[in-house]
C-alpha cells in the first residue's frame, strides 16, 4: 500500500480554457475530498470555487506521498506555475516544490513549511554573488548568471541596478537578490486566469 500523507498545491498563471478538462481530470483523481463537476456546471465555474487570494488551492491529508504526481506533471508539461508543500511522514522529509513555468526547484522544509537551505549552498551563492559584484565594478553586468542545479538565474538584475547611474550593488545586496529569487513564495505565483 502506498504512503499517504498531507500535501497542498497552489496553482497560478494563465490556463487556456481548452486545458481545463484535462487539469480537472488530474486533480479530481488525486484530491480525495472534491465534489465532481455537475452536468450543468462549466469547468471554469468549478475551478473558480477553489481560488483563494488569486490562486487555485487544493489540499489533501491523504495525498500519495504528499504529492499530486499526475497534476504536477501536467502543470509542468503545460508551463503552468505551481507550489506544492508536503508534510513529514516516516522517512519522508517535508518539502516544497516550486515550478515557475520554466524551472523546478525542490527544497526540504521544516514543519512550518519554511525552506531549509544547506550551508554549502549558501556559500556557493555568496561566492557567485561576489563574482557578480566584481563584474559590476568592471562595468560588466550579465543579465543572467550561468545556471546549474544549485544556483538560480537572476532575471531583471539590470532593472535593480543601473550601470548608467554607476550604482554598483554590494555583495550583500546581490546575495539577498539571489535568495529572494530562489525562495519559493506563494505570493510570487501569478494569479490563476482562465484564457479564452
Amino acid at each position: 500500500m502506498s504512503e499517504c500523507f498531507w500535501g497542498k498545491i497552489y496553482i497560478g498563471g494563465d490556463v487556456h480554457k481548452d486545458l481545463l478538462k484535462d487539469l480537472y481530470d488530474k486533480i479530481i483523481d488525486e484530491v480525495s475530498y472534491l465534489e465532481k463537476i455537475s452536468p450543468k456546471q462549466s469547468y471554469s465555474s468549478w475551478f473558480k470555487r477553489y481560488i483563494a487570494k488569486g490562486v487555485l488551492v487544493f489540499e489533501d491529508s491523504e495525498a500519495r506521498y504528499g504529492q499530486f504526481e499526475d497534476t504536477e506533471a501536467f502543470l509542468e508539461q503545460n508551463n503552468i506555475p505551481y507550489i506544492r508543500q508536503s508534510s513529514t511522514y516516516g522517512e519522508f522529509e517535508p518539502e516544497m516544490v516550486y515550478f515557475n513555468g520554466d524551472k523546478k526547484i525542490t527544497l526540504i522544509t521544516n514543519n512550518d513549511n519554511m525552506p531549509i537551505v544547506q550551508v554549502d549552498v549558501i556559500k556557493k551563492w555568496c561566492k557567485k554573488a561576489i563574482e557578480l559584484h566584481e563584474e559590476f565594478k568592471k562595468g560588466n553586468a550579465p543579465l543572467y548568471i550561468d545556471n546549474d542545479a544549485n544556483f538560480p538565474t537572476i532575471d531583471g538584475i539590470m532593472a535593480m541596478y543601473s550601470l548608467k547611474a554607476k550604482q554598483v550593488p554590494s555583495s550583500t545586496e546581490l546575495v539577498l537578490a539571489v535568495l529572494n529569487d530562489q525562495y519559493p513564495d506563494i505570493g510570487k505565483l501569478p494569479n490563476f486566469i482562465i484564457k479564452e
